[in-house]
C-alpha cells in the first residue's frame, strides 16, 4: 500500500487492533467463558483509509485504567486522577492539550461541567468493564517497596 503519515491521536488501545489487522485476522466477538463485551477490541488500527476518515470525523476519546491511575481523553481534553496509594484515588485533573500539551494547568474548577461528564462516562465505562481500583492499601505505582538483598 501507500505509506502515509497522520497526525491523529493514537493510544495503546489501537495496538490489538494494529496487530490483528497485519495479520489479516478480523477481532473475535468472544472467547468461552468470557462476560459479553468484556474483549472488546476498543482501539483503531494505526494504518487504512478508514483511520484517516475517522481522523477527519471522530475527535479522540479514550478511557483507561493502569495500577490505579485512571485516565479519559475526550478530543483535547484530558482528565486524569492518580492513584495516591493507601490514601486511594487522587481528584480528578482537566488539561486542554490544545493550550497545555505539559498538563501544567489544572481546569477541574473552571471547567467542572466539562470534568463531570467525562467521570461519568469514564465510570460507565469501568462498570462495564467490571474494573475495580487497587485495595486502599496498595501503594502508589513506583512506590512498592524494593527487592529484599541476599546476603553474601
Amino acid at each position: 500500500g501507500k505509506a502515509a503519515t497522520y497526525a491523529d491521536y493514537s493510544h495503546v488501545t489501537d495496538m490489538a487492533a494494529t496487530l490483528l489487522r497485519l495479520a489479516g485476522v478480523a477481532p473475535a466477538a468472544s472467547f468461552a467463558g468470557a462476560a459479553p463485551g468484556l474483549w472488546t477490541i476498543e482501539g483503531r488500527a494505526l494504518f487504512g483509509d478508514d483511520r484517516a476518515a475517522l481522523a477527519a470525523t471522530e475527535p479522540p476519546r479514550a478511557n483507561y485504567e493502569l495500577h490505579g491511575n485512571r485516565g479519559v481523553r475526550d478530543g483535547e481534553l484530558k482528565a486524569v486522577s492518580r492513584w495516591r496509594g493507601p490514601g486511594g484515588p487522587g481528584p480528578w485533573m482537566l488539561f486542554d492539550l490544545a493550550s497545555d500539551g505539559a498538563e501544567q494547568r489544572d481546569l477541574a474548577a473552571a471547567r467542572g461541567a466539562d470534568l463531570e461528564r467525562m467521570v461519568r462516562g469514564y465510570d460507565a465505562w469501568a462498570a462495564e468493564l467490571g474494573i475495580a481500583p487497587p485495595s486502599t492499601q496498595a501503594p502508589a505505582y513506583g512506590q512498592e517497596r524494593p527487592p529484599a538483598t541476599v546476603a553474601p
